[in-house]
Order: structure tokens, then C-alpha cells, then sequence
């Protein structure tokens, strides 16, 4: 065995996952936020154009939000039940510009989830198989061919909303779902005041602006292909 070779490949690999890790799920531009919002309703794909807006306005990963069943929603939050560690089970507020919106979707729903008509039926057994497929399919049609924008990238998307509003960082850990590494406030602190997190939520904003197109680089109208 030539170890000197197989430590350099090594170390080559785990060089080569790290930059991939760092460039990965990168934020959206807010213009390109709403581009997905127009592309989604334009495609008419069951819960897309809503499970994108949920996203932009939450920041909860893909399987929170299709998990979310009637019961885990009040007159202002969504109870996140499921997620990859412990702190990812939280209470979090609903925005006021998708209050309305949660309300339809509570009212018109058949099958006891916020978002009706997924189905787990597949090989994850998530909700999510199926709507992801298909926003791989919208996204690589506006442009984006990389894996470097996911619909992880609203997650980040509205941690780079809260950061740009200079939104406290110990809080938005808290509302992402995020384990925190500060020893006094992870260890010893209790839960955020409830108007604490409903002010944090409310600072993220996307002032509507014409849609972006990727593919084209076009600023005026939006393209779908």
C-alpha cells in the first residue's frame, strides 16, 4: 500500500467536500425569490408556489413544512415537530404576509396536512419526495444548473434577510431551528419571549421588484422554460 499516496488522496477528498459544503445552498436574490413565486403559479404544480412562499417567510427546511399537519398550526404559528436535531422541534411565528394564505390552505385542506395531496409514498418516505423533483425540474428551467442553489437556499435566504436587518443571532438560531454554541444562552438560557420571535420573523421582508431570469439575464420579464 502507498501510504503517502493514499493519506494525499485523503485529505484531497475531504478538501474537496469541504468547498463543496461552503458553496452549496447558497441565497437567493430577492428578485429571484419572487421569479420562483411567478414560475411556481405559472406551472401550477400542487403546493409549489405556497411551499416556496412558506419557505421564504420561515426558513424551515422542505420536510418541516410538508409535515405540517393541521394540528401543528395555531392563529399565528406553525409548531415544527419534525427536523435533523433536537432544537429543530420549536414554535415559530407566522409571518403576516402569508397569514392570509395559511388560512386558505388550513380551510381548503382534505387530508389533515397544511399543504394537501402530498404523499410519502417513496423510497424516503417524506411528503417531500415528489414537490422537491419538481422544483429541481423548475429551477434548472430558470437557469440555475448547479448544485450550488437548492430549496435549502430559502433557508438561507432568510438568515441572510435576518442578518442584513442586524436581527440578533442568538434569537435566529432559535427560529431556524439551529443547536446554539454559546454555553450561557444554549445551556443556561430558557425559550425566547414569544414578541421577541414575532418581531424577529417580521424583519424579514422582500420589497416586490420586477422577476429575474437567470437563463437570460433579464430583468424585465420573467422566463420559464
Amino acid at each position: 500500500i502507498d501510504a503517502p499516496r493514499l493519506m494525499k488522496r485523503k485529505a484531497n477528498t475531504r478538501r474537496n467536500r469541504e468547498e463543496a459544503h461552503k458553496d452549496a445552498n447558497l441565497p437567493y436574490s430577492i428578485p429571484e425569490c419572487w421569479a420562483f413565486v411567478d414560475a411556481a403559479e405559472k406551472d401550477g404544480y400542487n403546493m409549489l408556489q405556497e411551499l416556496i412562499l412558506l419557505a421564504m417567510y420561515t426558513g424551515c427546511r422542505i420536510e418541516e413544512l410538508c409535515a405540517l399537519k393541521l394540528t401543528d398550526v395555531g392563529a399565528d404559528y406553525f409548531q415544527i415537530q419534525v427536523g435533523k436535531t433536537e432544537a429543530s422541534t420549536r414554535r415559530i411565528p407566522i409571518h403576516s404576509e402569508i397569514k392570509q394564505m395559511v388560512e386558505r390552505l388550513v380551510q381548503n385542506s382534505k387530508d389533515g396536512y397544511l399543504l394537501n395531496g402530498l404523499s410519502a409514498d417513496n423510497a424516503l418516505i417524506k411528503r417531500s419526495g415528489a414537490i422537491s423533483k419538481k422544483f429541481g425540474h423548475l429551477i434548472r428551467g430558470m437557469g440555475f444548473k448547479n448544485r450550488k442553489h437548492t430549496f435549502h437556499s430559502f433557508r438561507a435566504t432568510f438568515i441572510t434577510r435576518l442578518m442584513n436587518a442586524k436581527a440578533d443571532k442568538t434569537l435566529t438560531k432559535k427560529l431556524v431551528g439551529h443547536k446554539g454554541t454559546d454555553i450561557t444562552y444554549h445551556l443556561c438560557a430558557g425559550e425566547a419571549d414569544w414578541d421577541n420571535k414575532v418581531e424577529l420573523t417580521e424583519l424579514v421582508k422582500y420589497p416586490r421588484e420586477v422577476a429575474f431570469c437567470r437563463k437570460h439575464g433579464n430583468t424585465k420579464k420573467l422566463c420559464v422554460v
